[in-house]
């Protein structure tokens, strides 16, 4: 197999995957993200759809060059105003543009260290058609920290993992995901939550088995300038409740327990820090919303907080 930057198709042969590259001024880091991609063997098509959004750094020329150096394999969507600002997510974007039977995730600054992930985790996909997601493991790497030992997310030393080892006991980074290409699903939850790695975790671990490679096949860079890393610890809190409230009101009735559970730490985690920082509005608006939270159940949110306070949780 030869990398897909030198690959030739005839017009007819359409792609198998799809590689949504999500970007946001990473001029500094999207030459390696996208040569990592360029670089994947594979015996299948490949296209390598970029969203810019309105970088002002250089990353924009940056994607032209690529653009124009491989018309035929990175498409590039440019936007003119920031989206994200206005609450429009990268993903629902390209996964509207995205032609293949799987599509595969690396955001601009993060990159791909295995040149034959792309090629083992459809392999594993065509294999066990039940899957509807492939996740592998993923180094760490943090800016600034060259000398720091390597931090590697492990999963689970088995090879299928199901909703709830994605829900409570392992997490795998969004770099490694291959899924099957279900526009539908994020059609139906775009309405409803804003779709990041922890959402897509939990909804295409609900349709079936994930399927685990247990290598490590990409490095998740924390540079401090990504969108979730420049959010304030309250803001992440925010989007944490905002998620996990839609979860508990559109997932199915078997997962409410869960999300139940979750809610109450989520609430008393943001009436705690809140409280400690004196920001008595907020800290009432989270009591209220706690106390309308456990109104119906007041007795299985009492036992929760009793374990939770057990284990010094709280």
């Amino acid at each position: 197999m030869i990398p897909i930057k030198d690959h030739i198709w005839a017009n007819d042969v359409s792609p198998l995957v799809s590689v949504l590259c999500p970007t946001y001024k990473h001029v500094q880091y999207i030459r390696k993200c996208l040569d990592s991609i360029l670089s994947q063997e594979t015996s299948f098509r490949v296209e390598v759809i970029v969203r810019d959004d309105a970088s002002t750094d250089g990353t924009t020329e940056i994607l032209r060059e690529y653009q124009t150096a491989y018309p035929d394999l990175v498409k590039c969507i440019f936007e003119t105003e920031n989206q994200y600002v206005k609450g429009i997510r990268a993903l629902p974007v390209l996964v509207r543009h995205a032609t293949g039977k799987y599509v595969a995730l690396c955001e601009g600054d993060d990159y791909w260290c295995d040149n034959d992930k792309l090629e083992q985790q459809v392999a594993m996909l065509e294999q066990n058609p039940n899957c509807f997601m492939c996740a592998a493991k993923t180094r760490i790497e943090e800016e600034g920290k060259t000398d720091a030992p390597s931090v590697i997310l492990h999963g689970l030393p088995q090879e299928f993992l199901s909703f709830e080892d994605l829900f409570s006991r392992c997490y795998l980074h969004t770099s490694t995901y291959v899924m099957r290409s279900y526009r539908d699903v994020f059609d139906r939850w775009e309405k409803h939550i804003r779709l990041s790695d922890t959402a897509l975790r939990l909804i295409y671990s609900d349709l079936g088995p994930v399927v685990f490679l247990p290598k490590v096949v990409s490095v998740y860079r924390i540079t401090g300038e990504g969108v979730w890393s420049r959010l304030t610890e309250e803001q992440k809190l925010k989007e944490e409740l905002d998620l996990y409230k839609s979860f508990y009101r559109h997932f199915h009735l078997k997962y409410k327990k869960r999300f139940f559970r979750l809610l109450i730490e989520q609430y008393l985690r943001a009436i705690k820090i809140s409280h400690k920082r004196y920001r008595w509005r907020s800290t009432f608006s989270h009591l209220v919303s706690f106390l309308r939270h456990t109104s119906k159940s007041p007795i299985r949110a009492y036992k929760h907080v009793q374990r939770l306070y057990r284990n010094g949780s709280l």
